[in-house]
């Protein structure tokens, strides 16, 4: 089963390795979110610093929890309670009758008093009212009547803040439309209170009226009844009296906490029973006198995604707000100040903010007065470290998309250069499989990267297989050449031997066709021996390798040499400054230098010398054979080592046959020993060198 690979092209790699450049946003993170708990800690401390102050000085001042209202002095007793809550309103409503405008300011749902529902809303110093009754039978008020027990209607019992009088005033209605409300005076005629007006409406159930009063008015509280007229010989209450007292928030504890509210936090006062008395709103602290840089809206996004991931509990942070009921609250009572983090909604937000809320309770001794609830976002926290955030969040994009455009762009060049070289390398094989570097235009061989190298070398490499290819192509005729002159003397010699009778001559014959014998013999010897060092170099592990002296085998070699040849004289010449001690296989290595001592036997005149030169340094040695002959043509300086290479003169007085395998032989066994050899001519052009370099 063929294996498959993936296919992903270099510039694909390098956008993946580029990918590691996370790890700066990443490490960024983990810094934000230290220097994010960082912050929060000390804003809790502070918080909690804070509340602790502001409940310590509203101890101070006992009086604000219990002003404005105080216990009502009615006469009557026995008198069932009820405490309403007064909305603060952001504006006034309009007195006409219709719950729409209240309905706009989104309150809670109002206090329910059997078929009455009562809605009570502040704003500033006037207290509005819009209360609900259901009567299917409406009784409107006759103006010539002399009683008020036989129509619906409502009794306020009030203080009247003028006259400080007790009385009792009614709210009724000939017609739908405004109203002014009446009492009775001393001589119990009927009299108008121009204090206390408003409009009455009917609806589908029964009817509704809208009034105001002002705050001093109601500050005993306010006696309530509803009145159905229906019943002609006794009173029936749709609701019988009972007191309310009210309470909101207050001018006077609203005017304390200014001392303390730098419109950073929302401060809120309880009292004793958690009813909201004094609250002051969170200001937008970005806007207010800060000259931190706003942080776009994508970026602080993606910080409160990667910073507020916790699960927290929500807090709707509703404008109207009355009776609380917070677990930081009861747990103040334990602790002395109690902190919790909320993620806040606003209605009309699409995020969450972190919201902390620090409870303290207010205490005279052991008596609790009430609370404190310091409420903050972290919002300026969010623009202090957003700040950071966004500068390394735009860096690190910048500096990633720079990273990316570079590492694209050098992708694509390599990529094209890879490209330049694939296809060099696919067209300069042709389809009958020859190869012709030496003439084609091969890419990138001036530059000097790794690209480059692998360009030079590339071609480097195929000049040797064009070499080898034509090595190859040639060596049949070679062969042929060298084995058709030793074939056709023996066949000629053998038909002359057959052709003569004369002993003699058959004789001479004879000799001849031994002396063919004896060229194949050479041919088939010379060509075995190059195959038999081939073979120890590829096995060159199992090869006895041993340390020896270099200058005393080439001063033993020297002397044999002049024994074998009479004609010439061997010189050795010693040059080294220190040790020549080798690692060598020493039977090949006597051969590799008798095939060197042989040519230049061959091609030096009779009568020359012959310099065996040692030359040595720390880490190589250098063996020179110099001969006074024929000089070596340029073209064959670089080939001369190669396999059936021989400059020899066919027609010379040799007898034997060369083959051009000795120095092939030569260069295999220097391989063998991790050495290099070349040859080149002298100098002066009266001879030839060949240098053998071998490790020491």
């Amino acid at each position: 089963m063929a294996r498959q690979t993936l296919d992903v092209k270099l510039k694909h790699q390098l956008l993946f390795i580029s990918l590691v450049l996370l790890v700066i946003p990443w490490s960024g993170w983990q810094y934000l979110k230290v220097f994010d708990q960082t912050l929060r800690q000390t804003q809790a401390k502070t918080m909690r610093d804070q509340a602790a102050l502001i409940a310590e000085r509203l101890a101070a001042e006992p009086d604000l929890f219990f002003a404005p209202f105080s216990e009502a002095s009615f006469s009557q007793e026995a008198i069932p309670q009820s405490i309403l809550y007064a909305y603060s309103l952001p504006s006034k409503p309009i007195i006409d009758g219709y719950n729409e405008d209240w309905k706009n300011f989104t309150l809670p749902e109002p206090s329910i008093f059997n078929n009455v529902k009562i809605q009570v809303g502040k704003h500033r110093n006037q207290f509005y009212f819009f209360i609900n009754v259901e009567d299917r039978q409406l009784d409107y008020f006759n103006p010539s009547s002399t009683t008020y027990q036989q129509h619906d209607h409502l009794r306020l019992t009030l203080k009247n803040p003028n006259t400080k009088d007790q009385n009792v005033y009614y709210l009724q209605a000939s017609a739908p439309g405004q109203f002014v409300a009446s009492f009775k005076d001393n001589q119990d005629r009927p009299r108008q209170q121009n204090s206390i007006r408003g409009v009455f409406r009917e609806n589908v159930s029964g009817y509704q009226l809208e009034f105001q009063l002002e705050e001093k008015w109601i500050l005993d509280g306010l006696m309530l009844e509803v009145i159905n007229g229906s019943s002609a010989d006794q009173t029936h209450h749709w609701l019988s009296p009972v007191l309310l007292k009210f309470i909101s928030s207050s001018s006077a504890v609203e005017k304390f906490l200014n001392k303390f509210h730098d419109g950073s936090f929302q401060l809120s006062v309880l009292n004793q029973e958690r009813w909201l008395i004094g609250s002051l709103t969170l200001l937008n602290n970005r806007t207010k006198g800060t000259n931190i840089q706003q942080t776009p809206w994508v970026i602080e996004w993606i910080y409160r995604l990667v910073l507020e991931s916790e699960k927290l509990p929500i807090r709707n942070n509703d404008f109207y707000r009355s009776r609380l009921d917070y677990p930081e609250l009861q747990e103040s009572l334990l602790t002395g100040s109690a902190l919790y983090w909320y993620h806040s909604k606003q209605k009309n937000d699409l995020d969450h903010s972190t919201l902390a809320s620090v409870a303290a309770p207010i205490t005279i001794g052991h008596d609790l007065l009430g609370f404190v609830l310091l409420e903050k976002s972290t919002d300026h926290l969010i623009t202090l470290a957003s700040t950071a955030f966004n500068r390394l969040f735009s860096v690190t994009l910048g500096a990633f998309l720079i990273v990316i455009i570079c590492l694209l762009a050098y992708a694509s060049w390599l990529s094209m250069r890879i490209t330049r070289l694939n296809h060099a390398a696919n067209t300069v094989v042709n389809d009958k499989g020859n190869i012709d570097v030496a003439d084609y235009p091969w890419p990138d061989t001036t530059q000097f990267d790794e690209i480059g190298a692998l360009s030079r070398n590339y071609r480097s490499l195929l000049l040797k297989v064009q070499d080898y290819n034509q090595y190859l192509r040639t060596l049949s005729n070679k062969l042929s050449h060298e084995l058709r002159t030793p074939i056709a003397i023996v066949r000629s010699s053998l038909d002359n031997i057959n052709a003569v009778s004369d002993p003699q001559q058959q004789q001479q014959y004879c000799q001849r066709a031994q002396q063919g014998v004896d060229r194949l013999s050479n041919i088939l010897s010379a060509m075995s021996t190059a195959h038999r060092i081939e073979e120890t170099v590829l096995n060159a592990k199992h090869t006895d390798f041993e340390k020896v002296d270099l200058k005393k085998i080439l001063s033993q070699l020297q002397m044999a040499y002049n024994d074998i040849y009479k004609s010439h004289s061997i010189v050795f010449e010693d040059k080294s400054n220190s040790s020549t001690h080798a690692r060598i296989v020493q039977d090949l290595f006597i051969q590799m230098l008798d095939k060197l001592i042989e040519n230049a036997v061959d091609f030096s005149p009779e009568n020359d010398n012959i310099i065996i030169r040692l030359r040595g340094a720390k880490q190589h040695c250098w063996i020179e054979v110099e001969n006074n002959g024929s000089l070596l043509p340029d073209s064959m300086q670089t080939k001369l080592f190669d396999s059936m290479i021989s400059l020899r003169n066919k027609s010379g007085s040799t007898h034997h046959s060369h083959l051009g395998l000795g120095l092939y032989i030569v260069r295999l066994i220097i391989e063998l020993h991790k050495g290099e050899v070349n040859a080149q001519n002298k100098k002066d052009d009266c001879g030839v060198i060949f240098t053998i370099t071998l490790p020491l």
